[in-house]
C-alpha cells in the first residue's frame, strides 16, 4: 500500500473544482466524479492535518447533500493545503 500524498491533496481539490464547475454548465454528472475528488483529497490529507481534512470532509458533504458548496470553501481547503506543504 502506498503512503499518503499531500501533493496529491492539491492535484485532488483542483480537479474538483474543475468538476463542480462543468456540473454547473450542463454536465450534472460530473458532480458524483468532483465528490469523489474531494474525498480522496481527504483520505490524502487526514493524516497530515485534520483541520484540513475536516474543511475537505465539509465541503463534500455540502454537495452530497445539497449538491452544491461554496467554491470558496474548496479553494480555502487548497490555500490551507499549498501553506501546510510550503512549512514542510
Amino acid at each position: 500500500m502506498r503512503k499518503y500524498c499531500k501533493n496529491c491533496c492539491t492535484k485532488h481539490l483542483a480537479q474538483a473544482l474543475i468538476l463542480l464547475e462543468e456540473s454547473r454548465h450542463g454536465h450534472p454528472t460530473h458532480k458524483w466524479l468532483a465528490i469523489g475528488h474531494l474525498a480522496e483529497a481527504a483520505s490524502e490529507i487526514e493524516s497530515y492535518d485534520v483541520t484540513i481534512y475536516g474543511m475537505i470532509r465539509e465541503a463534500r458533504k455540502n454537495v452530497e447533500e445539497h449538491g452544491v458548496c461554496d467554491i470558496m470553501e474548496i479553494l480555502e481547503a487548497l490555500e490551507a493545503v499549498t501553506k501546510y506543504l510550503e512549512t514542510q
